[in-house]
């Protein structure tokens, strides 16, 4: 049997971030075993469905690419140089980047 869209048992894992929809990989997300994403699809942190039962995280969608690389090199990645204040926030509130 399948695990739906949004299912955190599943291998491969649909998120809808802001509106903005991406789709990785449950390992990619517990990457970072402190993170946020890694307590959300370990199951300790609740969360919140979309109408098609992917994830649904209420924060900006627009930077969250970055963030997907940041746990796709296991935090081997340079942050832009024109990084807005945004997805710097964004990065801290994930708690992958410590404030300065």
């Amino acid at each position: 049997m399948m695990a739906g869209a949004g299912s955190c048992t599943a291998a491969v894992v649909e998120l809808n971030v802001g509106g903005a929809l991406f789709t990785t990989t449950r390992s990619t997300l517990a990457a970072d075993p402190d993170s946020m994403l890694a307590r959300l699809v370990n199951g300790n942190l609740s969360s919140a469905r979309d109408a098609q039962r992917r994830l649904f995280i209420d924060r900006d969608g627009s930077n969250f690419n970055i963030i997907l690389q940041y746990l796709r090199n296991r935090g081997r990645f340079s942050l832009p140089t024109c990084l807005s204040q945004e997805a710097v926030e964004a990065l801290q509130q994930g708690g992958l980047l410590s404030a300065a």
